[in-house]
């Protein structure tokens, strides 16, 4: 892991291929069936009856732990799934909506860099090798000159 230091990084690619092995951690449930249906002898007696049902009982809690964990693997998936989307959308919109306001803003400077132009033609004299003008000529670069 490296360190991003003041910006946000996250690899979609790896995030949704994370997801995906955790969304499949329980894809072979048969073990937690067969355990389910394993068949406990263990006499005729009143303890023994005892304990088939204690067993009985703890498989069936096992199985249901093995579904329960099967169905939050995949909402983690799901959910790992939604905020790569997330993250994708945002920046899109983040880079879009920069790409607009660099866009207005180089805009603006134009605007300003050519009203500036304009304005400053008054006060400009011509280079070597132009003709004069009375406008420019009337107009002196230094003040009180």
């Amino acid at each position: 892991m490296t360190d991003s230091g003041n910006h946000t990084y996250v690899d979609p690619q790896s995030v949704r291929s994370s997801a995906d092995h955790i969304g499949g951690l329980m894809d072979d449930m048969q073990p937690f069936y067969t355990l389910g249906q394993s068949d406990t002898q263990a006499g005729n007696f009143e303890t023994a009856t005892w304990l088939q049902q204690l067993v009985r009982d703890r498989q069936t809690g096992v199985l249901q732990h093995a579904i329960d964990v099967k169905l939050v693997c995949r909402d983690i998936q799901d959910s790992l799934h939604q905020i790569t989307t997330t993250f994708e959308e945002t920046d899109q919109h983040n880079s879009e909506n920069l790409e607009r306001d660099l866009y207005h803003d180089v805009n603006l400077l134009k605007i300003d860099a050519y009203n500036s132009g304009e304005n400053a033609k008054g006060f400009a004299k011509p280079g070597p090798g132009t003709e004069a003008s009375p406008r420019y000529d009337s107009v002196p670069l230094i003040p009180g000159m």
